[in-house]
């Protein structure tokens, strides 16, 4: 049995040109995942089930594109989508209300139904083509090398956004050295041996006073101290106390 490797990944957030053609397969995107999403609650007992993907790419496929006028690889995107969404309801252990779609959202997958030229600085999208990337973050380039995954395409307020996950395999990390660390009342002591090291007092020890004056209060008056105003106003400002030099120590 193979190992499964550690990846790292990243949700980079780029703003792109909005056109009619984008907003018509958002439009038409939305509406193909609400009818995707009751058909499965109709026709799918159990999305967990072996081959479902298969039968709900039989009975999916045709009608998303040809009712919803979808792209190809849109419309497996689409069903996808739903087949996620519906699995994520299901196998929820307290199922709320059955999911419904509101936000205009279009899953997308890399070299399939959307392609990125950082060279060009544009996105193609299937039956959109292509769109200039109008804003991106400042350290894009260090994602460039990753691998692309999934992609989001976002369109609200007159904005559409590509929101692309990134991925890379975790490199192996050897250690080269190691440290010791000593953690009581008192303090916390870091080092490699008994010369080189560095002592950080703490004020757990005041703080264990103030807890301590205040839980003391608790057990005396265990019924009383939340109904009398001076006890219960007495153990508030012990844990205050404690509270403001924990918070003092922190800064």
């Amino acid at each position: 049995m193979t190992r499964r490797v550690k990846a790292i990944r990243a949700t980079v957030s780029m703003k792109i040109a909005l056109s009619e053609p984008l907003l018509a397969l958002v439009n038409n995107y939305v509406k193909a995942l609400r009818f995707a999403l009751f058909w499965l609650k109709e026709n799918v007992p159990n999305p967990n089930e072996k081959g479902v993907l298969g039968k709900v790419h039989e009975e999916l496929y045709t009608r998303l594109r040809e009712e919803y006028n979808l792209p190809s690889k849109v419309a497996e995107d689409c069903y996808r989508d739903a087949l996620s969404v519906y699995k994520g309801w299901y196998n929820n252990p307290k199922k709320g209300r059955f999911p419904r779609v509101y936000k205009p959202t279009v899953w997308l997958t890399p070299k399939a139904s959307y392609n990125m030229d950082f060279e060009r600085m544009t996105v193609r999208i299937a039956s959109v083509g292509e769109l200039p990337i109008l804003g991106y973050p400042r350290n894009l380039r260090e994602y460039m090398s990753w691998r692309m995954k999934e992609a989001r395409l976002v369109v609200g307020d007159g904005k559409a956004f590509l929101k692309v996950v990134f991925e890379k395999k975790e490199g192996k990390v050897e250690p080269k050295e190691s440290i010791a660390v000593d953690i009581n009342m008192a303090d916390v002591v870091v080092g490699r041996d008994d010369e080189h090291y560095v002592r950080i007092p703490t004020r757990l020890e005041e703080v264990h006073h103030w807890k301590s004056l205040a839980e003391n209060l608790q057990r005396k008056y265990s019924k009383r101290w939340r109904e009398n105003k001076r006890i219960l106003h007495r153990v508030r400002s012990f844990h205050l106390k404690a509270k403001r030099v924990m918070e003092d120590f922190a800064r």
